[in-house]
């Protein structure tokens, strides 16, 4: 088994990630970075920009909200949970099918013996009201400290979502607007479940053109639609077939394309990544890959903070340079910098590039100025 360089094993999992080469400094069509990397997360945290639209903004300086509103509007993508909460391409609806219709979700409030009635109520309403949201049923959110404080109605609609018999039509202000999945997605009816070895061949080529390199265990992690076992029996005949190869790095087998890939010179450019961005959401692989261990402070007490709140990954070709913990205050159109922290002392061509990249980030905020020292 071959043995894959350090400087390599970095080149080819940055150039799969869309964060090497052209198109990092120019347009690239929004529904082929969502092809590339299969997902992008959401997450509730507003700090700056929502993750989703952070990452997709990393790949394509041209982005804007509206394009992915459109994207949705057209069927192209979909909202579904990979490993966590995520728009995925539309390709990968039928690969959800057997997870939904293996959905199982116990706890105090599902078991009890109201809540397939709730379920039917809610599905009925939306059936003959249409398009509906949690705000549109009247029943009081739990005591605080019961289950995420949750109303029950809220429940009933993530329960049909994760089975498949809702989808989300659209958000307002991020709120989740449920409607039936046959009407937000029409084509749905005719779509049959693929296999579970389909499932699994389809996450490995997936992961392995959006991540470059992987693990057995991260092609397990990626998506978490196929079980383990289908995984690893394809991986083991895409092998044999000469498919996938497998890769040495660190005592560790790394399965990557068969093809040679075409690596392109790293851009003269610092990236501020999100914490939720897909190339650096198993920190794991990034501390064993990188070096870099990172976590993200903002779920710590405010006393064990080191870096602060929300510090964001600050990428300089292969090498993490530092961390950026900033806030955009929209109502005055501000970004501020609460801390900026540097790993080693740059270069006076890496500095430009960094303060190039906070005032681009700061604009992608829509921030008009940038207070370096907000508490002072």
């Amino acid at each position: 088994m071959r043995k894959i360089s350090d400087k390599e094993i970095k080149k080819l999992i940055i150039s799969a990630q869309y964060l090497a080469g052209e198109n990092v400094t120019g347009f690239t069509e929004l529904s082929e970075t969502f092809r590339n990397l299969g997902y992008v997360q959401l997450d509730t945290i507003h700090v700056t920009e929502r993750a989703h639209h952070h990452i997709l903004w990393s790949r394509n300086p041209s982005y804007d909200q509206q394009m992915l509103t459109d994207l949705m509007a057209e069927n192209k993508v979909f909202e579904y949970w990979s490993h966590a909460a995520s728009i995925l391409q539309i390709e990968s609806f039928k690969y959800t099918l057997r997870r939904k219709q293996n959905f199982a979700w116990h706890n105090e409030v599902t078991d009890s013996a109201d809540f397939q009635t709730l379920l039917t109520h809610v599905y009925e309403r939306i059936c003959q009201e249409g398009a509906l949201s949690s705000s549109d049923f009247d029943d009081k959110h739990r005591k605080p400290r019961e289950i995420w404080s949750w109303k029950l109605s809220r429940y009933a609609l993530e329960y049909l979502f994760q089975q498949g018999k809702l989808m989300v039509a659209r958000r307002d202000k991020f709120r989740k607007v449920y409607d039936l999945t046959e009407r937000v997605y029409p084509e749905s009816r005719e779509i049959v479940s693929p296999s579970p070895d389909e499932i699994a061949a389809y996450q490995i080529n997936q992961a392995i053109s959006a991540h470059g390199a992987l693990t057995e265990k991260e092609i397990r992690d990626y998506l978490k639609f196929a079980d383990a076992a289908s995984i690893s029996k394809v991986i083991k005949e895409y092998v044999t077939k000469g498919s996938i190869k497998p890769v040495e790095y660190n005592n560790k087998v790394y399965y990557t394309s068969a093809q040679t890939p075409q690596f392109e010179d790293y851009p003269e450019k610092v990236c501020i990544l999100s914490p939720f961005d897909n190339f650096i959401i198993n920190r794991r692989r990034i501390l064993d890959i990188f070096n870099f261990d990172y976590k993200l402070e903002c779920y710590l007490p405010a006393a064990k903070r080191k870096f602060g709140f929300f510090s964001m990954p600050l990428l300089y070709q292969d090498r993490f340079i530092g961390l950026l913990d900033a806030k955009a205050e929209r109502k005055k159109k501000v970004l501020q910098i609460n801390n900026l922290i540097k790993f080693t002392k740059l270069s006076k061509r890496e500095e430009k590039l960094l303060q190039s990249a906070i005032e681009d980030f700061a604009a992608f905020n829509n921030c008009q100025t940038i207070d370096l020292n907000p508490h002072s």
